[in-house]
């Protein structure tokens, strides 16, 4: 389970248990809707009326929207967690506004496509911890292919300064780790590749 914080934003969600788990299971699944790179980066031909800064503006205030959407899921307090502990280069625990940066810049242009699926979602009955089996596919702007499983556990509470809304306090991403530093291993080669490809065309002009 998640770690159990004691802070009073971790009260109850709901008294009703039924009511409890469908709402905080709703959150979830929002948040892995959320996980997808169209949502980041508009997919449409460039219009021949209009200018590459007015496409780039259209793009940018699809993103911001994008953000705007996954922050509204998280509380002020949210911390998102990558285990195993023995990953390769796990990065290190974010906050709210460093994990909706992450993500956006990385879904939008670290990425071609990216899009995850759930396998199974359940609650406790008190609707405090989600925990969701998931996959997810992707292909990089390299052109690696990204498979993941993950077990991800959530932690909710309400955000008393919105009201006592339900968002997500806390998320626990166990992810595939062979398959995880398989993939980054060689991006990170292909990427080294193409900046020495580049370097030794510019050195040609």
């Amino acid at each position: 389970m998640p770690h159990d914080a004691t802070a009073n934003t971790t009260t109850t969600p709901n008294a009703n248990p039924a009511a409890a788990a469908a709402a905080s299971i709703a959150v979830a699944s929002a948040f892995v809707a959320a996980h997808d790179s169209s949502n980041f980066r508009l997919h449409r031909a460039k219009d021949p009326t209009t200018s590459a800064a007015d496409d780039d503006e259209d793009d940018a205030a699809f993103a911001a929207a994008a953000k705007s959407r996954l922050r509204a899921l998280l509380h002020p307090s949210f911390v998102h967690v990558v285990l195993p502990s023995t990953l390769r280069n796990a990065p290190p625990p974010r906050n709210r506004d460093a994990y909706v940066d992450f993500i956006a810049s990385t879904l939008r242009d670290a990425y071609a496509s990216f899009s995850g699926r759930v396998r199974l979602m359940f609650a406790s009955a008190d609707g405090r911890y989600v925990e969701a089996k998931a996959t997810a596919t992707g292909v990089s702007r390299t052109g690696g292919k990204y498979r993941q499983e993950y077990c991800v556990c959530f932690e909710m509470a309400k955000d008393e300064d919105d009201g006592g809304t339900l968002k997500i306090l806390r998320v626990e991403e166990f992810v595939d780790s062979a398959s995880t530093d398989r993939f980054f291993a060689e991006e990170y080669r292909r990427l080294r590749a193409a900046a020495k490809e580049q370097k030794q065309k510019a050195a040609k002009l």
